[in-house]
């Protein structure tokens, strides 16, 4: 399943695989060009927001550590659709909205 998001003029899409796997993809022209979950850039405050036992350690260990918690978050859930709304909620918070929701083989379909 993908996702696309949009903050302004930005958009994003986030794939959902079988495997429960995340990639990321911004916009290159009229394409998203994805890469893995570990190129994904967290915020330091955002990463200690949610693990406050990380705030001892160097800069790209938390990074690390945070981008692996989030992986075995997202595995630990059950369904596409729980993993989806669990992004959906938590970007919106950062200002990103769900416009378009793709299920593999399917045509898009507009979140309005």
């Amino acid at each position: 399943m993908d996702l696309v998001f949009k903050n302004g003029t930005e958009l994003i899409a986030i794939r959902i695989n079988q495997n429960k796997t995340l990639t990321f993809g911004q916009r290159v022209g009229g394409w998203f060009r994805f890469s893995s979950i570990e190129g994904l850039k967290l915020s330091i405050a955002g990463i200690l927001d949610e693990f406050p036992d990380l705030e001892d350690k160097p800069e790209p260990v938390i990074r690390k550590e945070g981008v692996k918690r989030l992986v075995n978050y997202i595995k630990s859930m059950k369904t596409e659709e729980e993993i989806c709304n669990y992004l959906k909620e938590d970007l919106k918070k950062y200002g990103y909205v769900l416009i378009m929701k793709v299920k593999k083989g399917h045509r898009p379909t507009k979140i309005k």
